[in-house]
């Protein structure tokens, strides 16, 4: 899974990655900022055909939070202590797209997004958009996208 946040010229301002390696072993990176993590919590277990994937970020404090099935996996507030150098040129600059890289994330089947004070996604939600024919779509502060995935943890092809 992967997503990228970017700026009004689609310059990429960081990104997301979360790779499924097995059915028990999940990887995470936060792109210019970290190398693959593996995931201090383990995935909730799930009855469901699919997962439900929450990723904010708040720029304002630079902090991202990733949970799963409303289970937090990553709560990481992004610095000079927790990031490789460099971070910076991307992560601060303004998001005001978020966008999926159709070539690396297999694993990605809709999404919905949430704003402070609205709504949030639910599985009958109808706001539900289908990855596979969006590329993109605009944000603003306060933001939150919700995805999608097959639950078997396997990349789709």
């Amino acid at each position: 899974m992967t997503i990228l946040f970017s700026g009004n010229e689609y310059y990429e301002a960081g990104n997301v990655k979360i790779w499924f390696e097995t059915t028990s072993i999940t990887l995470y990176q936060l792109g210019t900022c970290t190398s693959w993590k593996t995931l201090d919590t383990d995935l909730p277990r799930t009855e469901k055909s699919h997962r439900l994937w929450r990723i904010s970020y708040k720029q304002q404090t630079q902090n991202i939070k990733i949970s799963c099935d409303d289970v937090l996996l990553v709560d990481i507030t992004l610095s000079d202590d927790t990031c490789d150098s460099g971070w910076k040129t991307r992560w601060e600059r303004d998001v005001e797209y978020v966008m999926f890289h159709e070539g690396s994330d297999k694993a990605s089947e809709q999404y919905c997004t949430e704003e402070l004070q609205k709504d949030q996604c639910t599985e009958l939600n109808s706001e539900w958009q289908n990855i596979k024919t969006t590329t993109g779509f605009p944000v603003s502060a306060g933001t939150v996208v919700m995805v999608t995935c097959d639950s078997s943890n396997k990349l789709i092809s």
